[in-house]
């Protein structure tokens, strides 16, 4: 959807998954990228969490867990809070634990 500006973070620390003990023990690493939306008030609606891919479900779950504690400023469209569907993707490197890169557009 066209927005004025798009849903974003709210906050400097950053999303810090859990890396699933039996991958981090195993020294695997993986990534995942998952969408959801985020309503007007800033908030992840949980029922349209989903994984778009990733290189083991666990990472998807450990993402699904995290995500509930996140606000963001919502996305605005003609002056207007509004809903947005937002993407991320998270780097899981068994040396730093997990990375989320910047959202979609």
């Amino acid at each position: 959807s066209n927005v004025d500006r798009p849903a974003q973070r709210d906050g400097v620390d950053p999303i810090v998954p859990v890396y699933p003990d039996s991958l981090l023990a195993a020294r695997l690493p993986g990534a995942v990228e998952v969408e959801f939306v985020v309503d007007a008030t800033g908030q992840v609606r949980m029922d349209t969490f989903g994984v778009i891919w990733t290189t083991h479900p666990l990472l998807g779950q450990a993402v699904r867990r995290a995500l509930p504690e996140v606000r963001f400023v919502p996305a605005r469209r003609a002056g207007r809070d509004v809903a947005q569907v937002v993407q991320l993707a998270f780097e899981f490197l068994p040396d730093s634990g997990a990375v989320a890169r910047k959202p979609k557009d």
